[in-house]
């Protein structure tokens, strides 16, 4: 067995939606100016990169990323839906979730691929502006029918496409649990590339625990069996 990350790497230039803040990187102690130790300030907004959406993000009666539970954090049955993606700023349908209930209702971690991480490097307009995604109906399928998924993972920049915001927004309501008794975490822009259904094990998503908010970035790694 080995592992494998599923989050990106946070670089100054890192693939972003439109008109979104970049991380700025400042170091503010240098060994070779005589300090015994490197330091550096970070600023970041929090939705920027692979983060994670917990309720709070929302709603305000929402969990906090902070406050949510641990076992939000290990997914023990990670499952595969490959979507295909025909069109740019599409939405994933529910008719595309429906041929996999029996395994999505096996599942804990609901791992949607689309392809469009093609685009992260090479073309990162297209990856922030262009990407698809997850329709409110699909959303409300997976929270009405599937209360055992705790977490749904995605290779796209969000949950919601940047030309569909209305409808983005109600899906984020669905899974985060605003309509229903349950919720499941919400990650963003990961890298599902290579990954086989029945060769992942368990996958690990620990975001940083910033009090007060309602998302953060998150470091994500899955088990690969051998």
């Amino acid at each position: 067995m080995h592992y494998q990350f599923l989050s990106y790497k946070l670089e100054p230039d890192a693939a972003c939606c439109p008109g979104a803040v970049r991380v700025k990187y400042t170091q503010t102690r240098y060994v070779t100016e005589g300090w015994p130790q490197n330091e550096w300030s970070i600023e970041i907004p929090n939705h920027l990169g692979t983060h994670m959406d917990a309720p709070n993000h929302h709603y305000d009666a929402g969990t906090k990323i902070a406050d949510l539970p641990m076992d939000r954090f290990v997914y023990e049955h990670p499952f595969i839906v490959d979507v295909e993606i025909k069109e740019f700023n599409s939405l994933i349908p529910k008719a595309a979730l429906e041929p996999y209930a029996e395994q999505i209702a096996k599942c804990d971690l609901l791992m949607l691929r689309t392809g469009f991480s093609k685009y992260h490097e090479t073309e990162k307009e297209v990856y922030g502006g262009k990407a698809p995604g997850v329709s409110a109906e699909a959303a409300e399928y997976i929270n009405r029918n599937f209360p055992n998924v705790k977490g749904v993972i995605m290779d796209i920049i969000s949950l919601t496409s940047y030309t569909q915001q209305d409808d983005g927004n109600k899906a984020h309501k669905w899974l985060l649990g605003e309509w229903s008794d349950h919720y499941c975490t919400i990650i963003e822009d990961a890298n599902l590339d290579g990954l086989e259904n029945g060769k992942i094990g368990r996958v690990f998503a620990l975001p940083i625990r910033y009090a007060c908010v309602d998302s953060a970035q998150v470091s994500v790694l899955t088990e690969i069996l051998d």
